[in-house]
Order: structure tokens, then C-alpha cells, then sequence
């Protein structure tokens, strides 16, 4: 890894920017990523990013809304994709065996969609988090979080993340916050079990640790096609000290 700097997609580059059906590998000497996206837009589709002695791909700079496409991110040395600010988009993607993490968001405003995040594994004091959630405003869906060495996701900062009609499974844990103070929104995921998440939950599931909000959850697993598209909630348990609960009765 680190045999060379990297593909660099500077502030001024131009708005139809793309990278297409490439292999890009040990590279991560400069800015200790394959592909570095600094305050652009590209489009980066169908390719492979593998080897990097940093990220494979590395987004910063609040005006970064870079598209990422039928990517595979694997065998990096510290991430997958590390995202610093923005608002990139990644779909149809595979993050898979990656070191340290395999999706982290420092900030930005991250849309992660129909993608896997598999197979992370542990280095250099990080635990092997599929998705690490340090800072911005996350929002994942239609994606498959398994077998990663520690959490499938990780929040320790950031707020207002949300994570909905995903699969979690395989992992060593489901997901953990650390900041329960800071509410994940976890609702309307599959946690490996149709009795719904343990730990904080009530199922048998994948775990999940207090200040993330499980419930309702679902008892198979969703696909592109088969999916909770939108859900109002209403006293769903009831606890006159955390809400008004309504009751509709008839005969």
C-alpha cells in the first residue's frame, strides 16, 4: 500500500467529473487515500478500490456531493470510505474487508443506500465497526451490515442519524451509541431474528445498546423491492411518562 498518491478530484474540478469502470489500488501516499474528493462532485461508478495505505475513498470540504456507484472498497488500510464533510451519495456499492472501519462519518451529510458493509476487521485501536458514526448526520437504508469484527454500527457523535430498513447480521454486536443522549434512530430493521434486536431489545436478535430507538422492528429481512417506504407512529407503548398514548376503541 502507499506505492503511490492518489486519484485527486481538486475543489475546482468540473462538475461533470467522472471515474468509470477503473481498478485503483495501492495507492494512499498523499492524503492517505486511492481517490481523494475535496470539496467536488464527481461521479464514481463500477469501480474497485483496493490496497490503499489510507481510505479507499476519502471525501472532505462542505461542498463535496460526490455520487458513488457499483463501487468495491476492499482490503484498505484504515477505511472503505472515510467521509469529512459534504453530502456524498453511495449506492449499489460493496465495502468489504476493509481494516479499522468500513464506513466512517467525521461530518457531512451522508445518504449510504442499497450498499454491504461486510467483513471489517480490527487494527490499530479501532474495533472493526462496520459503520463508525463520529460526527455529522448519516442517513442508511436498504443496506446489509454483516459479519464486521465489532458493531455493525457505532455512534459516538454527530446527531440525527438514522438507519432504517437494513439487515444486520453476523456482527459482534448490532448497534451500539455512545452518546445515548444522542438518539440513533434505528426503527424498521431486521436484527437477525424475528423476535427484534437483544441487548436493550426484547428478541434474540443482533444487540443493540440504549439510545437507539428499535422499535418497530421488522421480522424478515427487506429488499429493493419489499420495504417499509413511511411509518407514523403514535403511542406505541404505553408510558404516560415519555408520551400521551391514544387509544381508539370500538364495538
Amino acid at each position: 500500500p502507499g506505492l503511490w498518491r492518489c486519484i485527486h478530484f481538486t475543489n475546482n474540478a468540473l462538475s461533470t467529473s467522472r471515474l468509470a469502470y477503473a481498478t485503483v489500488t495501492w495507492a494512499g501516499s498523499y492524503e492517505n487515500a486511492g481517490v481523494y474528493v475535496d470539496g467536488s462532485s464527481p461521479a464514481i461508478d463500477n469501480v474497485t478500490i483496493s490496497h490503499s495505505s489510507g481510505a479507499g475513498i476519502t471525501v472532505t470540504g462542505a461542498e463535496a456531493n460526490p455520487t458513488l456507484s457499483s463501487a468495491t472498497l476492499t482490503n484498505n488500510a484504515t477505511a472503505g470510505i472515510s467521509i469529512e464533510g459534504g453530502s456524498p451519495f453511495v449506492t449499489g456499492s460493496l465495502i468489504q474487508a476493509n481494516a479499522r472501519t468500513g464506513i466512517v462519518v467525521i461530518g457531512g451529510n451522508p445518504v449510504i443506500q442499497a450498499t454491504t458493509v461486510s467483513g471489517t476487521t480490527a487494527g490499530d485501536g479501532w474495533s472493526g465497526n462496520g459503520i463508525d458514526l463520529r460526527g455529522g448526520s448519516a442517513s442508511v437504508n436498504l443496506s446489509t451490515i454483516s459479519g464486521n469484527a465489532a458493531a455493525g454500527v457505532s455512534a459516538g457523535g454527530g446527531a440525527g442519524h438514522v438507519v432504517q430498513n437494513c439487515v444486520f447480521s453476523g456482527n459482534a454486536g448490532g448497534a451500539m451509541n455512545d452518546i445515548p443522549a444522542n438518539r440513533v434512530i434505528a426503527r424498521l430493521n431486521y436484527w437477525d431474528s424475528a423476535s427484534g434486536p437483544s441487548g436493550q431489545g426484547f428478541g434474540s436478535g443482533q444487540p443493540v445498546s440504549s439510545g437507539v430507538i428499535f422499535d418497530p422492528w421488522l421480522t424478515a429481512p427487506p429488499n429493493l423491492s419489499e420495504y417499509v417506504a413511511g411509518l407514523l407512529l403514535v403511542g406505541p407503548r404505553f408510558n404516560p411518562l415519555a408520551a400521551p398514548a391514544r387509544w381508539n376503541l370500538s364495538s
